[in-house]
C-alpha cells in the first residue's frame, strides 16, 4: 500500500509559519475508491446526492497527502486555493462539533483505513459529527442511506468515538478554500508527536532487544 504524507513540507511551512499566505492544493484522486453513498440533511442542501465518499488524494505540488470532504455543500475542484483554519469554516466555530471530529480520528484513524469501504465509513463519520448532533447515522438531521458495508463501517466509527475517553492522538488541519468559486472544505490528520519519555522508552526498548539478540549468538 503507498504510503502518503499527513500534511505535506510545503504546508507546513507556509501555513504554520503564522503566514496567511495561501496555497494551490490539487485533487489527485481517489486515495483507496470512492463509494456511492446516499443521506439525508436537515436544514443544510448538499451540492451532491449522491456522492463518491472516501479518501482524498491531495497534492500542493510537492507531496501527495490524504485529506477528508468536511463541506457537502460545495464541490471538490480539482485545484483551488485553500488557507488553514481553527475550524472547517472561518466563519463558523462549530462549537461541539469540533470535539466530536477529534474523537472520531483519536478512536478509529489508527486502524487500517485502506480499503473503499472503510474509507467511505469514515467520511460517513465525519459527515456526520458535522451536520448532527448525535453519534446514530439512522436518526437526527443527518441520515445515511448508502450501502450496507459503508453504513456499519461509520456506524462503528461513531461508536468507537462516543465512548472514546483516551488521548489526543491526532493533530487535525483545517482548510478552507477561498477562492471562486469555493471548493470544499478539507480536514488532514497528523499523528502527535511522542513525548520525549516515551522516546526514550522507544530507545531503550530498542537497545534491549540488540543485547538480547547479541546474547542469545553468544
Amino acid at each position: 500500500m503507498k504510503k502518503y504524507f499527513s500534511l505535506s513540507v510545503f504546508l507546513a511551512a507556509s501555513f504554520f509559519s503564522g503566514s496567511s499566505q495561501a496555497a494551490t492544493l490539487s485533487f489527485e484522486g481517489s486515495a483507496y475508491g470512492f463509494r456511492t453513498v446516499q443521506f439525508q440533511t436537515t436544514p443544510v442542501t448538499p451540492a451532491f446526492n449522491p456522492a463518491g465518499a472516501g479518501a482524498f488524494k491531495m497534492s500542493d505540488g510537492v507531496d501527495e497527502f490524504l485529506a477528508y470532504c468536511l463541506d457537502i455543500t460545495r464541490r471538490l475542484l480539482n485545484s483551488s486555493e485553500y488557507e488553514q483554519t481553527k475550524a472547517p469554516w472561518s466563519f463558523n466555530s462549530l462549537a461541539g462539533s469540533l470535539g466530536r471530529l477529534q474523537n472520531v480520528f483519536d478512536a478509529n484513524y489508527g486502524a487500517n483505513i485502506d480499503t473503499a469501504d472503510e474509507s467511505a465509513a469514515f467520511q460517513m463519520a465525519l459527515w456526520n459529527t458535522i451536520y448532527d448532533s448525535d453519534w446514530d447515522l439512522t436518526a437526527g438531521t443527518f441520515r445515511a442511506s448508502s450501502s450496507a458495508a459503508v453504513n456499519s463501517g461509520a456506524a462503528v466509527y461513531l461508536a468507537n468515538a462516543e465512548t472514546y475517553a483516551g488521548p489526543k492522538r491526532y493533530n487535525l488541519s483545517f482548510f478552507e478554500a477561498v477562492g471562486t468559486p469555493q471548493s470544499q472544505s478539507l480536514v488532514t490528520a497528523s499523528a502527535v508527536p511522542l513525548p520525549a519519555a516515551g522516546l526514550l522508552l522507544l530507545s531503550a526498548l530498542g537497545l534491549g532487544a540488540v543485547v538480547s539478540r547479541r546474547r542469545n549468538r553468544a
